[in-house]
């Protein structure tokens, strides 16, 4: 028994850095991006708040993960905190570093973040395998994690369940289905030595 008390308190000492898991309630709307008539990517937007113990602040998750015509996945996230007595929001500190949908692991940057149109937002491009199982999760109407990180560690993470409705995910998946159809014609019509191995 000992022994075990003496482990857990090294576990507690090593996790003291360890963030707490912020429970939230994630609304969800369908996005698209298009180019003339064709369909370019198409994706779920997230939005989640929380109200702070002290009921003086809000906190808001709001953030968009879209497949894109070019095979990636892309991800946008930013945190923030509106003051209830002003209504005045600000960006909390810390880039999103990964999410997670469902049984998919981390979607993390495959390459360097990239500033959003609006301040706090960032961006990234995710491989294809976890960011099809996060897809898969979507359809699920799955649990969704959001961290974020500073320069040195996680300084924030949110989880809670996708809130979706049968219209959002009938437009979620009449996008992909045309998203995907133009991508196979595409490919199909390619000469053979210009067809990707």
């Amino acid at each position: 028994m000992k022994l075990l008390l003496m482990l857990f308190a090294t576990a507690l000492a090593a996790g003291a850095h360890a963030n707490v898991v912020t429970p939230m309630e994630f609304s969800t709307q369908q996005t698209i991006l298009t180019s003339g008539a064709d369909i370019t990517s198409c994706g779920i937007r997230f939005v989640g708040t929380k109200v702070t113990r002290d009921d003086k602040h809000v906190d808001l998750v709001d953030g968009s993960i879209m497949f894109n015509e070019k095979f990636v996945y892309l991800v946008k996230a930013g945190h923030f905190r509106t003051e209830v007595s002003t209504r005045k929001q600000r960006p909390k500190a810390g880039d999103v570093a990964w999410i997670k949908i469902g049984k998919s692991a981390n979607i993390v940057p495959k390459s360097p973040l990239i500033q959003g149109e609006t301040e706090g937002y960032k961006l990234f491009m995710a491989d294809l395998d976890p960011g099809t199982l996060a897809l898969e999760g979507i359809y699920a109407k799955d649990r969704l994690w959001v961290a974020f990180r500073d320069s040195k560690q996680l300084v924030a993470v949110y989880s809670g369940a996708l809130k979706i409705d049968e219209e959002t995910m009938d437009q979620f998946a009449a996008c992909m289905s045309g998203l995907t159809d133009r991508l196979d014609r595409e490919m199909k019509s390619e000469p053979e030595g210009a067809k990707k191995p």
